[in-house]
């Protein structure tokens, strides 16, 4: 085929694979579904695709230069550190988020199940314990509910 690679590929694509892994890339997704995408697409054109996870932390921490003790944004960056399985910096955020407000019951919920599956199970128990006592000492009888279950499913 006239303007192709040995692989049968565009060399048009070849070239974009080519150029991607000499700057480090290791994965590809190569599919001809893009025109269902965005129909001002060519067929065959290279694109990339960006990491939504750390687009989203990027967005987050921008929100948060604005107001440094907002307690909604803190929590959003602590969940998407989570989902990203940097734990260390979603703990670190949990904390801010409990500095602020220790009324934030689920907060500990969540920071407790972050350290559960970073193997520090007796960190996750302390930090359900003060969960459990601050739900009860607010009268939120849901959280107190889901973060009593979660202490006794670690106890």
């Amino acid at each position: 085929m006239p303007g192709s690679a040995p692989s049968g590929l565009p060399s048009s694509t070849v070239h974009g694979i080519r150029t991607a892994a000499a700057l480090g890339c290791r994965l590809a997704l190569l599919t001809n579904a893009n025109g269902s995408l965005r129909p001002d697409w060519r067929i065959g054109q290279p694109i990339v695709v960006s990491d939504h996870v750390n687009a989203k932390i990027a967005q987050l921490e921008k929100l948060l230069q604005t107001d440094p003790d907002d307690v909604f944004v803190l929590y959003a960056l602590a969940q998407e550190h989570a989902k990203a399985g940097d734990y260390p910096r979603a703990i670190a955020f949990y904390d801010r988020v409990l500095a602020i407000d220790p009324g934030y019951c689920y907060a500990y919920f969540h920071k407790a199940r972050v350290q559960e599956v970073s193997g520090d199970v007796p960190a996750a128990i302390a930090t359900l314990q003060q969960g459990v006592a601050k739900a009860r000492a607010i009268g939120d009888a849901k959280a107190l509910n889901e973060l009593a279950s979660a202490l006794d499913i670690l106890t």
